[in-house]
């Protein structure tokens, strides 16, 4: 009876434990994220890679910072080319987690990504907005997280790129990983 008891007092403590997991978006919280997906500009294929980290500087909201590096290639006018651009930018999320009242293993976000990037030259140059300079990359977003476990989870995101004195807008689709500290 007495090994019942513990037995039993075991599974409800693990129970009461699972039970007060917090929320992945309070206040003080840190994380770290990378992806990779595709992104298409006006028929045009680009394969964006990024990592970042988010501070929760109160709770539901974060900001913290992105590099990304996007791979253009394409086949204009029977041309082919091949652009990169690098940027570092700003990134700001509010989470909707308390509005929303998901279970912490879930975290619904949208933001803004907004900073410098570089743009490389094409080899055969298509466009003359595209040469090689620094540009101002805005990046609006949508992603979803669940956590696998307490400090691992799966992320996905969509959103829309503009880089200034480029005429296009282009959206993209993310998938990756968030590791919280």
């Amino acid at each position: 009876m007495k090994k019942i008891l513990l037995i039993l007092s075991i599974v409800f403590a693990f129970i009461a434990i699972q039970a007060q997991e917090e929320s992945p978006t309070l206040k003080g919280k840190t994380q770290l994220n990378i992806g990779a997906g595709l992104m298409g500009w006006g028929g045009l294929q680009i394969y964006p890679l990024h990592a970042g980290i988010d501070f929760f500087i109160v709770n539901n909201l974060s900001v913290g910072f992105d590099m990304n590096w996007r791979l253009l290639k394409s086949d204009y006018n029977n041309t082919d080319f091949t652009h990169h651009l690098f940027a570092i930018q700003a990134v700001i999320d509010y989470h909707f987690n308390e509005v929303m009242k998901l279970s912490y293993k879930w975290d619904f976000y949208a933001g803004m990504k907004i900073g410098p990037g570089y743009i490389t030259d094409a080899e055969n140059d298509v466009n003359d907005a595209l040469n090689s300079s620094v540009r101002f990359f805005l990046d609006a977003r949508l992603g979803v997280r669940y956590y696998i476990n307490p400090k691992l989870a799966l992320n996905a995101e969509g959103g829309i790129m503009r880089v200034n004195d480029v005429s296009a807008t282009n959206s993209a689709f993310t998938v990756g990983l968030s590791l919280k500290m």
